[in-house]
């Protein structure tokens, strides 16, 4: 991601998966751009760390971070209560931690009309098979949504914290399966809808352009 100029690196593009080790190779290398996302542990201890380098480095918060040590699929247009209080609350503590590391904004990826187990998370060909019983109907999907995003974005406005919301990806198996309208905020049309029935100048995009590029060629 770029900010003002400078590129931001995710977690994700390390093979590292220890943010401890993550940390001490961008304070070797002199990288002073990291953007926390899945797939890394965190701690108080961690957070300490980050915090004491401050003005060495720059910190984003993406999505699903902090993880929870039990794994769950953040949705915020779940049907599943426990979930979407869970997915929430994500975002609630994720906003916190912006606040505590001086990022700007919290990034975090459109909710999706259909219910995930976190090992069906970048399957495709599996998400596309699914029965009829995990489909949630889109318009209450994107109703949960959008009730989810105006909570949590007066929470970050009272925190000074931006909001950017991700748009999804669908691929040729998702459309050829007749699930195309599984995963909110593919097309133009729902994202202009979501962002004038928000009406928050506190809320804006985040163009995934590899999920775009996929999207508009499924």
């Amino acid at each position: 991601m770029i900010l003002n100029n400078k590129l931001y690196v995710s977690t994700g593009a390390f093979k590292e998966k220890n943010l401890n080790n993550i940390l001490n190779e961008c304070q070797t290398t002199g990288f002073q751009f990291l953007e926390l996302s899945s797939g890394i542990k965190f701690s108080d201890s961690l957070l300490e760390k980050c915090k004491v380098l401050e003005g060495e480095m720059n910190f984003l918060i993406h999505n699903y971070f902090p993880a929870p040590p039990k794994p769950f699929v953040l949705n915020l247009a779940s049907t599943d209560p426990f979930i979407l209080k869970l997915s929430r609350e994500l975002c609630k503590n994720a906003i916190d931690l912006c606040v505590d590391l001086g990022s700007p904004f919290y990034s975090v990826h459109s909710g999706f009309a259909i219910n995930l187990k976190p090992e069906q998370l970048g399957q495709p060909e599996k998400q596309s098979i699914l029965a009829s019983k995990y489909v949630i109907n889109p318009e209450l999907a994107y109703s949960i949504f959008l009730e989810s995003i105006c909570q949590i974005n007066c929470y970050a406005e009272e925190k000074s914290i931006g909001i950017l919301i991700e748009n999804n990806v669908v691929t040729p198996q998702h459309v050829a399966r007749g699930k195309e309208d599984i995963f909110l905020m593919v097309k133009s049309d729902d994202i202009i809808r979501l962002m004038e029935d928000v009406s928050s100048q506190n809320i804006g995009l985040l163009v995934d352009v590899g999920h775009l590029n996929v999207s508009a060629n499924a």
